[in-house]
């Protein structure tokens, strides 16, 4: 039985979007995508964190990103997640083999905003005991959300 040289062959995707299809050339075994973490399979979600653990890292050594900006357990903060997933996901459009000479300037553009954001959010705050953060306790959505949502709310005026 002849075996497939792509190793997401049979995997499902359908937490990807990949915008534009796959790019020919494309720097990692993944294609240039979009990480939607919410509705990745558990099968596909190992292959994405791999992925983005050994960017993760590259990236930090590579652009000189300190510990007080992506600390070593990046993996246990949530937002730090979503914004290195977004960066991962940015940096593989921007070197594309497609572009026309302006993707690593525009990805280094990315990447100085995207620093700032993760020291205001990160903060040096991690304990180094990671522990789940207090959940909200959301209201039953029940006959006032069912009103509420009916109407578009386009012309409410006042509080």
């Amino acid at each position: 039985m002849p075996t497939s040289s792509d190793p997401l062959e049979g995997l499902d995707l359908s937490g990807l979007a990949t915008p534009g299809g796959d790019a020919p050339g494309a720097p990692l075994s993944l294609p240039p995508v979009t990480i939607n973490w919410r509705e990745l399979s558990d099968t596909i979600a190992i292959e994405v964190w791999k992925e983005l653990a050994s960017w993760v890292q590259w990236a930090c050594e590579r652009y000189d990103i300190t510990d007080k900006v992506v600390p070593v357990c990046w993996w246990q903060h949530s937002y730090l997640v979503e914004e290195l997933s977004a960066l991962f996901a940015a940096w593989m459009a921007f070197y594309d083999v497609a572009d026309t000479g302006t993707g690593p300037i525009g990805w280094l553009e990315k990447l100085a905003a995207s620093k700032m954001r993760m020291r205001d959010n990160y903060s040096q705050a991690c304990t180094r005991v990671h522990t789940d953060p207090a959940g909200r306790v959301w209201p039953d959505q029940g006959s006032e959300w069912a009103e509420w949502i009916s109407t578009t709310h386009a012309h409410r005026h006042g509080p």
